[in-house]
């Protein structure tokens, strides 16, 4: 009989602790918190380009608790209603402020501790549907303001091809 109460006090400490990891930051369900943009890819035929964010006027990135989510101005087609999905990681962010403009856009997260990974899915620039347009719109806007002389953008063209058509891009963040 000890052994039996013993074995059912181990499994229930196991279950606990389980339970304790899964509310600790790294294990939490949501994404709520201020965080700093670090980084931003663009990807052409799964080759990134570091994008330089020296220059965005701000880097702050805030998912609040009431769902609105704010990202730098630089980035104004990310600003709305965000829910995040915790079983598939995706984020769906809608705006719906203007009614004669109303867009949403999903996009995958990737939870690596206090850091999120936010990516687009990959487009097919040829064959654009009404679900990819904000997608396309970031990455054309992305692409034009890219300085075409920079050795790195030069060598990233030359990677990918003339014929590119697959992109995405990928934010890097840190919770503050």
């Amino acid at each position: 009989m000890k052994k039996i109460l013993s074995l059912f006090l181990l499994v229930a400490l196991f279950s606990s602790c389980e339970k304790i990891k899964d509310i600790l930051p790294g294990g939490s369900k949501n994404i709520d918190g201020a965080y700093t943009l670090t980084k931003f890819e663009i990807i052409g035929e799964g080759v990134p380009l570091s994008v330089p964010i020296a220059d965005y006027d701000s880097k702050d990135v805030n998912f609040s608790k009431d769902g609105q989510a704010t990202f730098p101005g630089d980035f104004p087609m990310f600003d709305g209603k965000y829910t995040f999905n915790a079983d598939n990681n995706t984020l769906e962010i809608l705006d719906d402020s203007d009614p004669a403009d109303i867009y949403k856009i999903n996009l995958n997260v990737a939870k690596n501790g206090s850091k999120l990974e936010v990516s687009s899915s990959t487009i097919d620039i040829e064959k654009v549907s009404a679900n990819d347009e904000i997608v396309a719109q970031v990455i054309f806007i992305t692409l034009l303001s890219l300085d075409e002389n920079s050795p790195a953008v030069k060598a990233w063209a030359d990677k990918i091809g003339d014929d590119a058509s697959k992109l995405s891009f990928k934010f890097y963040l840190s919770k503050k």
